[in-house]
């Protein structure tokens, strides 16, 4: 069969064959299964861990498909998933979630952190996505130092098995690798809600457009596998298309408005090897182009239900500049990360770029802009170095200061690069997002649910706690899914008293409503203030693949997609 070069979307679709898209031909209810010894405490056959002690994930685990059922515009639908006693991951038509031990689970994850294979029909239809965490790794839902998130790491797999591939931008929950102790894949990207409202859309209109073209390369040819990203540098939106077989890209759902463009090579902090095997055959060798130049980018209308049509031509050659890793800090704490940093609203940050061709002494601070609104470089002076990786490989690097507005735009921003002698981008590297504000409570407000006196605190009874910003919005407790258990997650808030978790009743700014685990006990000569009231972060930091910086974190490749056919 002869199939022809179909232009890709602004996300990059997993394909069965090359322009044969996975898909779920009932999105407006996709059920899962969940393996019913998923619990706190659960071990491997070697006796290690697999779930912390303190963990509540099937609560987690019901947080990630909510992420996605919180998109307007878009069919797909969640249903809360129902226990299933057989945690092997088989061919059988039923969607399953484990991290059950068996061979065959631990041979289907071969060193991932998590993988969800894909079972289609031969049109692409998704008849069985099983989910399967890497028994052999270890997992939590507190972002336990060492451990990686439930929450995240689900969500970043359901959008494989509603047909997503590893996505080029940074800031997607589809990005290719997260590390220990990170949140991060936790919220959808731009790019994630896109692809929800091109390829599964709403019966309700979105008024939203799009840009659409081909790019070519100077020596006449087409690129292949080029990310291209349309940037609203006044709202801090970006979402990234990469070019099909013919060299042609499309970027729907986009609102309204101004967009810039940049082209670069997929070479890093997205590789062709993260993406499905259409994508391995990827143009590489040409600069990074930003029309307009990084100091004032030429920026294309998109009108409502327009769409804009924009033909790129990128110099071919070896890339001058080729921008691997972007961290950031606060000052006086460790860079833990490489690929892009979420920095918070308010927050001084000092940050790291690092790759190749980064020691031209030409590079001056002038030369860095940040494509958006809200985050800029500090006038101080600018330091050099290199970044050392654990693989034996170093690269230079230059480290300068930013500052975030307080009412900064919440999304992503890019940091350019521009000389005499080229340009380099790394799109989408600070994600800004809103400051976390801390919770706070005294010993006096927590008491008794009924009568709202202190005092000892009997096993199983019921507390009030109240306080300031104990959670970020109200809600209700629900049994567990999975055990029939309250959840010991609400809000985002876990309680836990004296290390042990309480369920969780009511939340809400000023008020939780809790019972206290049936089998604590309170420790000698200490009152009820020991219990304390856990928001879980949102700041966090994601990681390059197989490769470690000397600082803190630990890598891991986040998933692989193994294409079973049938």
């Amino acid at each position: 069969m002869v199939v022809a070069a179909l232009p890709l979307a602004a996300f990059v679709r997993n394909e069965r064959f090359i322009g044969t898209p996975f898909y779920v031909s009932r999105p407006e209810r996709i059920e899962y299964r969940v393996h019913s010894a998923t619990d706190a405490g659960m071990v491997n056959q070697d006796g290690a861990v697999i779930i912390t002690a303190g963990s509540t994930p099937t609560a987690a685990l019901l947080a990630a498909f909510e992420t996605w059922n919180q998109v307007a515009g878009t069919t797909v639908a969640f249903a809360t998933p129902t226990p299933e006693p057989d945690g092997a991951a088989m061919p059988d038509g039923i969607n399953l979630v484990t991290f059950e031990d068996t061979p065959n689970n631990r041979a289907l994850t071969f060193g991932a952190i998590a993988v969800t294979r894909l079972l289609s029909d031969v049109d692409g239809a998704l008849d069985d996505t099983d989910i399967v965490f890497n028994p052999d790794m270890p997992f939590s839902t507190t972002l336990e130092e060492g451990t990686f998130d439930i929450q995240g790491t689900l969500t970043h797999e359901l959008g494989h098995a509603i047909g997503l591939d590893h996505s080029g931008s940074t800031s997607a929950v589809m990005f290719a690798t997260t590390t220990r102790g990170s949140a991060r894949l936790r919220s959808l990207g731009d790019d994630d809600i896109a692809f929800l409202r091109e390829v599964y859309p709403s019966e309700v209109p979105q008024r939203l457009g799009a840009i659409e073209g081909i790019v070519r390369s100077s020596s006449g040819g087409i690129v292949i596998g080029g990310i291209v990203t349309a940037f609203d540098p006044a709202r801090n939106g970006a979402v990234s298309a990469i070019t099909g077989l013919d060299g042609r890209f499309r970027i729907p759902s986009l609102s309204p408005g101004q967009y810039g463009l940049i082209v670069e090579p997929l070479d890093g902090p997205a590789t062709p090897f993260q993406m499905s095997f259409s994508r391995r055959n990827a143009t590489t060798f040409f600069q990074t182009l930003i029309p307009g130049g990084a100091p004032n980018p030429t920026l294309w209308t998109v009108a409502e239900g327009g769409v804009a049509s924009v033909d790129l031509t990128v110099q071919s050659g070896l890339p001058t500049y080729n921008t691997l890793g972007l961290s950031a800090a606060p000052p006086g704490e460790m860079f833990n990360t490489r690929a892009g940093a979420m920095v918070a609203r308010g927050g001084v940050y000092e940050a790291r770029l690092d790759g190749p061709g980064l020691d031209d002494p030409t590079i001056t601070l002038d030369s860095l802009r940040i494509l958006g609104t809200g985050v800029e470089i500090l006038q101080t002076p600018i330091s050099r170095g290199r970044t050392r990786l654990t693989d034996g490989s170093d690269y230079p690097n230059l480290q300068f200061t930013i500052r975030v507005a307080a009412d900064a735009p919440l999304g992503a921003t890019t940091l350019a690069l521009s000389t005499a002698s080229g340009e380099a981008a790394f799109t989408t590297g600070f994600e800004v997002v809103a400051a976390e504000p801390r919770p706070a409570y005294s010993a006096n407000g927590v008491v008794n649910a009924a009568s709202f006196t202190g005092g000892a605190v009997a096993p199983g009874s019921l507390l009030s706690i109240f306080g300031t910003d104990l959670a970020p919005t109200a809600a209700a407790g629900y049994a567990d899914a999975v055990s029939g258990r309250v959840g010991e997650l609400l809000a985002g808030v876990s309680v836990r008293l004296n290390g042990k978790p309480a369920a969780m009743l009511f939340a809400s700014p000023g008020q939780l409503n809790v019972q206290a685990p049936t089998t604590w006990r309170p420790a000698k000569r200490r009152s009820p203030s020991t219990a304390t009231a856990s928001p879980v972060p949102r700041s966090c930091w994601m990681w390059q693949p197989r490769r470690r910086d000397c600082s803190k974190g630990r890598p891991g490749a986040l998933s692989r997609c193994a294409r079973t056919a049938r």
